[in-house]
């Protein structure tokens, strides 16, 4: 009888598994995405000018050496007509992206979700510009007051203050927030590039504020995914606004920008054609779509914004959104500690010319 006859199954099975999970690369795929992820944990979070946020953090199961993806859900009108918040975002979606690395943060924006809960000082700032009784402010905001552009830009807020609870777990190793990707829905496309041209702009918003040649917080935004790209907030165009927000930050322009779009999404794709110029123009199509920039990928699909990420529009995303980040991520945005800013400034939406 030969030695692995006389060997026992149960000892043998056990030492190919320790094996297997020594060497990940050795195990296949569907055995991978069965192994534990790190669990999610509560995101909470109040902005500068005092809204509560609630949504969910998922950890990197490469801890420090896994980028970091902020899922945007839709604000504004989406064309989906769902009621909007972080639940669009099917968790076995998220689980994916976290298996595949990355560590993930989703949450509700103002008025949306959880995220209405305001405490006094939102009522002193007053952002929104609505009446109040201030012997006896509201404690809650509703979406549904929202109506302007700029009520919609304070959400750049929103983003400040998850980018700075990010920091916090990027200096417990839970995820590289200097390797920041956003992934934003519909007209949340419009206000993730608003943000960012302030983050690498205003003075307020160095690493370190009190020296100049601090690096930009803006540095850390790596790529923009969008989700059938709106050029819009609320029905108002906005593309206009771009041609000079690159002009006077170029870094932006040069950060990778991808669309994901279905086929039969007209709005999406017009939208997406009229900002192509601005982002790169056609003559330099090729070297600029080499660097990640300006690619349009397009659904044999109906379904708009977060919809896009189901199995009914049998699109394999996460695994799209991988093979995109791969190619295009730039490799010089290593782990590093982040220092930590004590009183965030709100959000200075009066730089993007509103």
């Amino acid at each position: 009888m030969s030695y692995l006859a006389k060997f026992p199954f149960g000892m043998l099975t056990g030492a190919i598994l320790a094996w297997a999970l020594t060497y990940p690369g050795s195990v296949p795929k569907g055995q991978a995405q069965e192994r534990k992820l790190p669990e999610k944990r509560k995101f909470n979070a109040t902005t500068a000018d005092g809204v509560r946020l609630v949504g969910d953090f998922y950890p990197s199961p490469k801890g420090h050496n896994g980028p970091t993806i902020m899922l945007l859900h839709a604000i504004g009108r989406s064309a989906t007509k769902d009621a909007l918040s972080r639940k669009n975002f099917a968790p076995a979606f998220i689980e994916e992206l976290q298996a595949l690395g990355y560590a993930v943060l989703t949450f509700d924006f103002r008025g949306y979700g959880e995220s209405t809960q305001v405490e006094m000082k939102f009522w002193d700032s007053n952002p929104l510009k609505l009446p109040v009784n201030r012997a006896n402010p509201p404690t809650s905001i509703e979406s549904s007051k929202f109506t302007l552009a700029q009520h919609f830009l304070t959400m750049g807020n929103d983003l400040t203050a998850a980018k700075e609870w990010l920091n916090l777990a990027n200096n417990s190793r839970e995820c590289n927030s200097a390797a920041l990707v956003l992934v934003a829905c519909e007209e949340t496309a419009m206000l993730a590039l608003a943000w960012a041209y302030c983050e690498h702009l205003d003075p307020a918003r160095r690493k370190d504020p009190t020296n100049p040649t601090s690096e930009q917080q803006g540095k850390d935004i790596v790529a923009f995914i969008f989700l059938s790209f709106r050029d819009s907030l609320n029905g108002v165009g906005q593309s206009i606004r771009l041609p000079g927000w690159f002009q006077k930050c170029p870094s932006l322009r040069d950060t990778p920008m991808a669309n994901i779009v279905s086929a039969e999404d007209a709005a999406g794709q017009n939208s997406w054609k009229r900002v192509l110029p601005y982002i790169r123009p056609e003559n330099l199509k090729a070297k600029y779509e080499a660097r990640g920039m300006g690619i349009t990928h397009v659904v044999k699909s109906k379904l708009v914004g977060h919809r896009l990420l189901t199995g009914v529009a049998n699109f394999k995303a996460e695994e799209w959104i991988d093979s995109y980040l791969t190619k295009h991520l730039p490799g010089d945005r290593v782990w590093r500690q982040q220092p930590q800013v004590g009183n965030v400034a709100e959000f200075n939406f009066r730089l993007l010319g509103f």
